[in-house]
């Protein structure tokens, strides 16, 4: 009985871990940012965790996570001389769920296109 208890299990954990993610962690650098994310080592999409890193104030930028290499859920979009964050947006539902007005910028990114604002 405790052999067949042992064979069931581990049959189980070996199915376990022939079906999970094989992530592999990838960044590159683009200037004064570095981009360091997760790919899916069978589908070379993005997945699980990604951040941004202003390389020349080592200070996080943005944070959130992908999935098949699409945003989800919260991201988190900082000040990069102060930390704090200007923006929280969930990709999940499109919505913006906190902006700072305090800060400003002439330029933003929403859905890969770049918008210039009306002001100066």
């Amino acid at each position: 009985m405790i052999r067949l208890l042992a064979l069931v299990i581990c049959i189980l954990f070996s199915f376990q871990n022939s079906v999970a993610q094989k992530l592999k962690k990838k960044s590159e650098t683009n200037g004064l940012r570095k981009e360091i994310y997760h790919i899916d080592k069978k589908t070379k999409f993005k997945n699980g965790l990604a951040y941004i890193i202003r390389t020349d104030i080592k200070d996080t930028i943005s944070i959130g996570n992908y999935k098949n290499s699409r945003r989800v859920g919260k991201w988190r979009f900082n000040d990069g001389e102060k930390g704090e964050p200007y923006i929280i947006y969930n990709y999940d539902n499109d919505s913006l769920l906190f902006w700072n007005t305090e800060h400003f910028a002439d330029t933003f990114l929403i859905n890969a296109e770049w918008f210039r604002s009306k002001k100066g």
